[in-house]
C-alpha cells in the first residue's frame, strides 16, 4: 500500500554513467523508489529497511552537488546507500542504541569522513561517524517530544535539532562530552532546522 511522500532527493549515481537520480520514500513502503531524473524511468528500489521509511537525506558539498550516500530513516534503522558502487545493497545499517524509531535524517560527506545523524520520535539525538563504526559518536535527549529535523553545519562539527516541544538543541560534535544547547522562544512546533 502506497502512503504520502516522505522525502525526496537529487543525488548522481555511478560515476562512469553520472545520470541524474531522484529518490523518493513513502511512508507507505519500505523500499526507496528511484528514477532516472531524465528519462523519467524507474531504477530498481533501494532496500534494507524493514519499516517504511520516515525520512530521507543526501550528502551535499560545499557547493550544493550531491557527493552520496543516501539515507534514509525507517523504525529503528537508518539505511546508508553508496550508489557509486551499488545501486540496491546497503552500505551500512545503523541502529539507535535504544531502539527508538527515527524521523529525521542528515548526511555529510565534507572532508571525505561520513557522518550520519538522526533525531528520534522519543526526543533522542544520534551521531554516527562512519570511519568509527556502527556505534554512535554522540548521543542526547534534549527534547520532551519528537525530533522533526536535524541538520549538520558544513564543517560537520555542529549538529542541530528541531523539535515539536517548541526546541532546538545544537551538540558540538567535536567535543560530545558537552551538553547540548538548547534554544527556546518558540511558540508553536518547530519541524525544521538548516546551517545557512
Amino acid at each position: 500500500k502506497a502512503g504520502a511522500v516522505r522525502g525526496v532527493a537529487f543525488l548522481r549515481g555511478n560515476a562512469e554513467v553520472g545520470q541524474p537520480l531522484l529518490a523518493a520514500a513513502s511512508d507507505g513502503q519500505a523500499p526507496v523508489r528511484m528514477w532516472d531524473a531524465e528519462t523519467e524511468a524507474e531504477l530498481p528500489s533501494l532496500h534494507g529497511l524493514t519499516e517504511p521509511a520516515a525520512a530521507l537525506t543526501v550528502a551535499l558539498s560545499a557547493e550544493g552537488l550531491p557527493l552520496g550516500p543516501l539515507c534514509a530513516a525507517g523504525g529503528s534503522n537508518c539505511v546508508v546507500w553508496d550508489l557509486r558502487t551499488s545501486l540496491t545493497s546497503p552500505a551500512v545499517k545503523l541502529t539507535s542504541p535504544d531502539g527508538s524509531k527515527l524521523a529525521a535524517v542528515a548526511a555529510s560527506a565534507a572532508g571525505g569522513a561520513q557522518v550520519i545523524a538522526a533525531g528520534s520520535q522519543s526526543g533522542q539525538v544520534f551521531a554516527w561517524d562512519l570511519r568509527r563504526g556502527n556505534t554512535p559518536c554522540a548521543c542526547w535527549a534534549s527534547h520532551s517530544e519528537p525530533v522533526r529535523s536535524v541538520a549538520l553545519d558544513p564543517t560537520q562539527r555542529y549538529l542541530a535539532a528541531a523539535s515539536m516541544d517548541s526546541t532546538i538543541s545544537i551538540c558540538d560534535l567535536w567535543l560530545a562530552s558537552d551538553k547540548p544547547k538548547v534554544l527556546q522562544g518558540h511558540s508553536s512546533h518547530v519541524v525544521c532546522a538548516l546551517w545557512h
